[in-house]
């Protein structure tokens, strides 16, 4: 494996480790591994950068891999402080600018792979659903979001992050409530 040269010494053996124990996870499902991003054009930053990575596979992970490649993201967090700024999608062959296909993601910011679905609607859709349903408090919030992930490719300020955190609170809060009025009504009969 050809990795770039100015990358720390524990970084290069984590995805030295990913080439090793990946192939072994997958059994056969594994068609590669790739860099992308800061690594591929020596933009890296060991203060600020991603560690951007694709895995590519056949077929969608089934849930022994997708439970022993949790594992491994987990243990290695332990043992690798790098884990802790992975962004990496598991992709399946000629299905990569497909929306409707199976993948999952380990990302740096939940910290766990994660199994993705279909979308009920796209970031457009969803948009112009809160705009126009939520309560005029949130749209600021909502716009904001929006504006920031356009202009700034998705990252993010402490009072961003605090507003969309908010922001969910309300929709959970929502969702419950809403969840609760058939069981009320129930107990009226």
């Amino acid at each position: 494996m050809s990795l770039p040269k100015n990358i720390p010494k524990d970084l290069s053996s984590l995805l030295e480790a990913m080439a090793t124990d990946f192939p072994a996870i997958l059994h056969g499902n594994l068609v590669g591994i790739y860099v992308w991003g800061s690594l591929t054009y020596d933009a890296f930053d060991e203060i600020c950068s991603n560690v951007d990575c694709v895995g590519v596979t056949r077929r969608d992970l089934d849930d022994r891999e997708f439970s022993e490649l949790d594992g491994w993201f987990k243990t290695k967090a332990e043992q690798n402080h790098w884990v802790k700024r992975i962004d990496m999608r598991f992709v399946i062959d000629r299905e990569f600018l497909d929306k409707a296909s199976r993948c999952c993601g380990f990302y740096h910011h939940t910290g766990r792979l994660t199994r993705h679905h279909r979308a009920l609607a796209s970031k457009d859709e969803a948009y112009g659903w809160a705009m126009g349903t939520v309560p005029p408090v949130w749209r600021a919030v909502i716009h904001a979001a929006k504006e920031n992930r356009l202009r700034n490719a998705g990252s993010t300020a402490p009072q961003l992050e605090e507003d969309a955190k908010q922001f969910v609170e309300f929709v959970s809060g929502e969702v419950n409530r809403i969840l609760a009025i058939p069981q009320q009504l129930n107990h009226l009969k």
